[in-house]
């Protein structure tokens, strides 16, 4: 394993781990559900909110099939993109 390699591994599971710390602490302690929306700022509100579906809110569905695609798609964006990472071509 190349060190580009290892430090876009790193990168990656930090970020992961980070991100679903996050909304675990939001839902666990904070408990946004209960609380609803959060002003931060005059212009910034943080609220919860569900998403089915992938960024900006396509292909919303809530059918377990309908998850099961998003799921195949997404895991194969990441395999492709841990590929072109591995080979050092990443976008």
């Amino acid at each position: 394993m190349t060190a580009q390699l290892r430090l876009g591994v790193i990168a990656a599971v930090a970020v992961l781990a980070l991100d679903q710390a996050s909304k675990l602490w939001l839902l666990r302690v904070f408990d946004i559900g209960r609380r609803g929306a959060v002003q931060l700022t005059p212009f910034l509100d943080l609220v919860l909110a569900w998403n089915p579906g992938i960024s900006f809110g396509w292909f919303q569905n809530d059918s377990a099939t309908a998850q099961v695609i998003l799921t195949v798609i997404k895991a194969a964006a990441v395999i492709i993109l841990g590929d072109l990472d591995w080979r050092g071509r990443a976008p």
